[in-house]
């Protein structure tokens, strides 16, 4: 049985000049993961679009002020107080990082594999499902058009792209990939709007990375999800579960993608998402 939430006792999450947003970065020099990088921009587009221009979104401090988690499989590293809009649970480090979380509150999460993890924690949380990465093209609109012009214009366009997830990439012998010269190979440190613009040019968007999926099915791309070899299935199957899909099956070579069928579309409530956004919680003034 469910125990009912405990109280929050937030710390502040504004304190009218700025929000922190917490972003995941990988600890090497230099690198970074293009879906992690979506959070802080989507949060900054949707307190634009609510007129909030008055407020900067910083990285999260590492205490001593409450944060907001949005995109990425990071719950684990949330604090009493913390807010929770569309994030989810890493198949890593659950069950044994997730015990204990109390106080934080959820408003939207990925999915319902992560609504289950929460509410087994004593952690009310809403039936609204959906990766924010999903809204990317409604609320970046204007700089995805420059950015795909940009890339139309960079050479050749169409075809197959494949993005391998960030460990995936790093770790996986290039024997494995067997990538052929029709194939272009999009690497997860590159930019979002880079990463955008090259799905958006393309017929077919092969991933292991799974914001390279959701990305791909944002701006109408056709994709086919790979399994990577470094990540459980569970942020997978917690995204296509709350998006509709819970027959959706993962080839295991490029080669096998190659010959299955595309993903069908997701299925969700953009509008339930953006209204689930936790606004009133991010503004003292």
């Amino acid at each position: 049985m469910t125990k009912p939430s405990q109280p929050v006792d937030h710390l502040p999450l504004a304190d009218g000049h700025t929000v922190p947003v917490y972003r995941w970065v990988p600890n090497r020099p230099n690198a970074s993961n293009f879906g992690d990088e979506l959070g802080p921009m989507i949060v900054r587009a949707l307190l634009a679009q609510h007129g909030k221009h008055h407020l900067q979104v910083i990285d999260a401090p590492a205490a001593g002020r409450s944060k907001l988690l949005s995109v990425g499989s990071i719950i684990h590293n949330a604090r009493k107080g913390d807010v929770i809009w569309g994030a989810g649970i890493n198949g890593k480090v659950w069950p044994i990082h997730v015990n204990g979380k109390i106080g934080i509150v959820a408003t939207a999460v990925r999915g319902p594999l992560t609504r289950e993890v929460l509410k087994t924690r004593g952690i009310t949380c809403p039936e609204v499902y959906g990766d924010p990465g999903l809204l990317f093209p409604r609320l970046f609109a204007a700089e995805l058009e420059q950015a795909i012009e940009k890339r139309r214009s960079a050479g050749p366009t169409g075809g197959i792209v494949y993005i391998p997830n960030l460990n995936d990439e790093r770790l996986m012998s290039t024997g494995h990939l067997a990538l052929t010269a029709d194939i272009r190979s999009v690497s997860p440190g590159m930019t979002p709007w880079d990463v955008a613009a090259e799905i958006a040019v393309a017929d077919l968007v092969l991933a292991s990375s799974l914001h390279g999926i959701v990305l791909a099915e944002a701006l109408g791309t056709p994709v086919r999800p790979i399994a990577s070899l470094f990540e459980p299935a569970f942020k997978y199957m917690d995204y296509f579960l709350g998006t509709g899909r819970p027959s959706a099956a993962f080839s295991t070579s490029i080669p096998q993608a190659l010959q299955s069928p595309d993903l069908p579309a997701p299925v969700f409530d953009a509008d339930a998402l953006m209204t689930a956004f936790p606004l009133a919680m991010l503004d003292l003034a």
